[in-house]
């Protein structure tokens, strides 16, 4: 698919990329399209923030856009912002489509899906084998999205579940981070990348701009902390919401440094956290819970079992893989990480996966992964596993386990030895993906 533009999609309407000049006219179509509350403008915010020439993934470029040709009204937008991630340490490009939307009056006319097949051709001239999208329930599906990797969750807790807390159990203190911190969180925050198998890669240009530069007002901006000892030595570091959301403070990220204590540090985390909450909150709008949005597992609710009793479950990611060999040979790397530690280490043999249209297979070189070849069942039957549609992408992206699958999926079935396998290659996913752009 050809990605050059403007193209006349017929019917008085054109399809182009948006410029600089656009960002009035579409941070006021977004707001109108996006924003429940009118009175309200975080959307169109954040339309001028992503359409910056200073913004380090988007800028106007990546933004697409359909127009009336008589009025040169907007009816459709979308964007696509590049980024890195990883799977098992292994980094990969990856494309986020975002802030898809269409005019009531031009809906189901295929604008959406016209600007997809644009956004997807850019995404795969950038290298990008995945693409993953956060959006309404069903409708991502219809671009070969399926709802794969777990998104947010994690606990609501009420003061009332607060740990005691005195000046003497005091171990740490909370400090505002600066730029010159940032490679310290950066240190961190890898290490916390370690207990999943995806994570966000931002480039130091990110960091950057995420922890100096952003605009304060937005619900998705976070304010960093350094988390020090007494004598003021770097243990950690967090990010919290910058803004009171639905009567919450909602912690997003923390991390500790090994040899610190995670109960040392939980009576006055929570004391200082709810002390910053007070200070964010708006007279007639007082917090009442302090939200752990770092997924369901996390050292920081291993050690508050007291708070942390009923889970928010996950919402989900949509992922597009369209060629999974190919990607699976990308992170292959990670791949054999996970073998390595898993049952399954050492194994010698092979593994064929399909569903049902095509499949791929995967030689074990005693232990050893070799390159991933694509595969095509002469039968429904044939191979180690085998998942309909889009369904492998849940057990690839950790939202499922090969026998989860095989349960809710009548036509899904591993064998005993390809459902070792699966799960060892591709683990649980039960944190939380930093949303960047």
């Amino acid at each position: 698919m050809n990605t050059q533009l403007p193209l006349d999609l017929g019917d008085g309407l054109r399809l182009r990329w948006a410029t600089a000049a656009d960002t009035d006219a579409l941070a006021e179509f977004n707001h109108r399209i996006h924003d429940e509350d009118p009175e309200i403008n975080e959307i169109g915010a954040a339309t001028r923030e992503q359409m910056a020439e200073t913004h380090p993934l988007v800028g106007p470029g990546n933004f697409t856009l359909v127009e009336r040709t008589d009025t040169g009204e907007i009816v459709s937008s979308m964007n696509l912002i590049s980024q890195t991630w990883s799977f098992g340490g292994v980094p990969f490009a990856m494309g986020r489509p975002e802030l898809v939307g269409t005019d009531p009056a031009y809906r189901r006319r295929g604008l959406v899906r016209k600007q997809f097949e644009i956004i997807h051709s850019l995404s795969a001239a950038r290298g990008e084998q995945m693409q993953a999208i956060t959006g309404i329930p069903w409708y991502y599906r219809q671009f070969g999205y399926e709802m794969a990797l777990p998104l947010g969750g994690g606990y609501d807790i009420d003061p009332g579940e607060f740990p005691k807390f005195t000046a003497e159990q005091r171990r740490y203190h909370l400090r505002p981070a600066q730029a010159e911190d940032i490679p310290f969180l950066q240190r961190c925050y890898a290490q916390g990348c370690g207990r999943q198998p995806f994570a966000t890669q931002p480039s130091a240009a990110v960091w950057r701009y995420e922890v100096t530069e952003r605009p304060s007002l937005l619900g998705d901006v976070n304010t960093w902390h350094l988390i020090t000892t007494l004598e003021g030595e770097p243990a950690g570091y967090l990010a919290h919401a910058a803004v009171i959301i639905k009567n919450s403070l909602r912690l997003r990220q923390i991390e500790l440094l090994p040899g610190h204590s995670w109960l040392d540090l939980l009576p006055s985390l929570v004391h200082d956290l709810w002390q910053i909450a007070q200070t964010l909150a708006a007279p007639s709008a007082a917090p009442t819970t302090l939200a752990l949005r770092l997924g369901t597992r996390h050292p920081l609710c291993d050690v508050w079992p007291a708070g942390c009793t009923d889970p928010i479950l996950p919402y989900a990611w949509y992922v597009r893989v369209p060629d999974l060999p190919a990607f699976l040979n990308q992170v292959r790397g990670g791949l054999q990480k996970h073998l390595d530690a898993s049952l399954a280490a050492g194994f010698h043999g092979e593994l064929k996966v399909h569903t049902y249209r095509s499949g791929w297979r995967i030689p074990f070189d005693h232990g050893q992964i070799g390159e991933i070849t694509p595969w095509t069942p002469e039968d429904w039957w044939d191979g180690d596993a085998r998942f309909p549609e889009l369904t492998f992408l849940q057990l690839l992206c950790g939202r499922r386990r090969t026998r989860s699958l095989t349960i809710e999926h009548i036509d899904a079935n591993a064998n005993n030895q390809a459902q070792v396998l699966l799960d060892a290659l591709f683990p649980a996913f039960n944190g939380t993906l930093w949303i960047i752009g």
